[in-house]
Formats: structure tokens, C-alpha cells, sequence
């Protein structure tokens, strides 16, 4: 799971209705990270578009953005990995 932080560029990839669907594709950018949606339920990430809207998302409903744009990838993804990530092999 992708971790976010205050002022992060994430593109929104999923939702949980019909509303939020319209917003899927959109870039946003994270305001707070212990928003409640509109039903009062935690565990959502809150986000602002287009420097107007604030929205509330689930983090697996989020892909973070970098700088130039690229995807994040994991490190069992890059052919080096920091020592203490390397599979031990028997």
C-alpha cells in the first residue's frame, strides 16, 4: 500500500459512488490524512482538485504522482534492493 503524505500529487484511480466516479483519472493533490466521508466513517485520505474541490478517498483509491509524472514502483520491482529487502536464499 502506498504510503502519502501533506501536499502529495496522487491521481485518483477508484471510488465508492457514482459521484465520486467523475473524479477518477483526475490529479489532486493530498490535504489531510485522517479525513471522514460524508457518512462520518475514518480511514480516508482527503484531496483537493483543481485547487476548489476537497474530496475524501480511500488510499487504495489513490496512485501517488512523481514530480515528473512516472509511477511509483515497489522495490521488488528494481533489480538492486537495499540489503535488508534481498530475499534470503537457502
Amino acid at each position: 500500500m502506498a504510503r502519502f503524505y501533506v501536499g502529495q500529487r496522487v491521481r485518483i484511480v477508484g471510488c465508492e459512488d457514482k459521484i465520486g466516479e467523475k473524479q477518477i483519472g483526475r490529479e489532486a493533490t493530498v490535504n489531510e490524512l485522517a479525513c471522514m466521508n460524508m457518512a462520518r466513517e475514518s480511514g480516508y485520505i482527503g484531496v483537493t482538485i483543481d485547487s476548489i474541490d476537497d474530496w475524501c478517498f480511500l488510499p487504495e483509491h489513490l496512485e501517488p504522482i512523481l514530480d515528473d509524472g512516472r509511477q511509483l514502483s515497489t522495490w521488488s520491482e528494481c533489480a538492486w534492493q537495499p540489503p535488508h529487502l534481498r530475499e534470503v536464499k537457502a
